[in-house]
């Protein structure tokens, strides 16, 4: 993963860009007030910060976040099931 910081876009990106090469994940973005130099004339641009992955490292992200989301819905249904269980 690369981490960009700063970078400035002329329209607010998407959360997630994903590309056939690289997944940009948008970790802030702030609308910011940029002067142009040629004109002299403040134009108004979003200031991100990025997080940059290669497809394969973002599927292991993915992977890692949805093996961790799937042990709290189990612990989550077994509590439920204990409550459940208390209340018959």
């Amino acid at each position: 993963m690369q981490q960009l910081t700063n970078v400035i876009y002329d329209n607010k990106p998407d959360t997630v860009t994903v590309t056939p090469t690289i997944v940009d994940v948008v970790k802030r973005c702030d609308p910011v007030m940029v002067k142009d130099q040629q004109d002299d004339k403040e134009y108004p641009k979003f200031e991100c910060d990025i997080d940059r992955y290669s497809v394969d490292e973002y599927i292991g992200v993915l992977h890692t976040e949805n093996v961790a989301m799937e042990a709290q819905l189990i612990d989550t249904q077994e509590a439920l099931d204990a409550l459940m269980e208390g209340l018959i």
